[in-house]
């Protein structure tokens, strides 16, 4: 499929019901893994030397600041979107373009932002939360029954398992009311490899 760019019918319509009922897939494969350690290198060029006070103390400077500390040990940063991180087959993946473009509203898609998130050893669990409210919130019906607006596309840069703290998930989250709340045992991860992408909708 990655050298086809384009996922085949089956596929596709498994990954629309796996976004549709549960709110989230993953792709495998959609990158390969070579091009990732490319991703991998240049990361590490440009961060790999800081250590977590070096990375906190960065953090801590006045806006605009591309790095904020978003957890214990744990920072989201704004990447610059140049060398290999500004190639189109990143943030323009045919694969994924070519799955997205309709779900999104075909030439309505935009890319909203570029950013890597840095954990540190020993980094405690992230906050439970959504990464967006549902949209008209103060009417509880009609945000989760709406069709799908955003997606958070996740590429990791290295293998994830237990060990290095894969992203929590709460499947049918995103059909949930605002008010209703998640709870450590709803949870659900699962390992990924490198090339591989998980999509979020933005609503869990």
């Amino acid at each position: 499929e990655r050298a086809q760019g384009t996922l085949t019918q089956a596929s596709t319509l498994a990954a629309v019901t796996a976004l549709h009922e549960s709110g989230s897939v993953v792709l495998r494969g959609v990158f390969a893994a070579d091009y990732i350690d490319m991703l991998y290198r240049e990361f590490a060029a440009r961060y790999g030397g800081l250590d977590l006070s070096a990375m906190s103390a960065l953090a801590q400077q006045p806006p605009p600041n591309p790095i904020q500390q978003v957890g214990n040990g744990r920072f989201e940063i704004a990447l610059r979107m140049n060398g290999v991180f500004g190639h189109p087959s990143l943030f323009a993946n045919p694969v994924l373009m070519k799955f997205l473009t309709p779900l999104l509203g075909g030439n309505m898609m935009r890319l909203s932002s570029v950013t890597a998130v840095a954990s540190f050893p020993g980094a405690a669990a992230q906050h439970i939360h959504r990464d967006h409210q549902q949209l008209f919130y103060e009417f509880a019906q009609i945000g989760p029954a709406l069709p799908l607006y955003g997606v958070n596309v996740s590429v990791p840069l290295i293998d994830i398992d237990s060990v290095t703290g894969p992203t929590g998930i709460w499947p049918g989250s995103h059909r949930w009311p605002e008010q209703q709340k998640a709870t450590a045992a709803g949870m659900a991860s699962i390992p990924f490899q490198r090339g591989d992408c998980v999509l979020i909708d933005y609503r869990p």
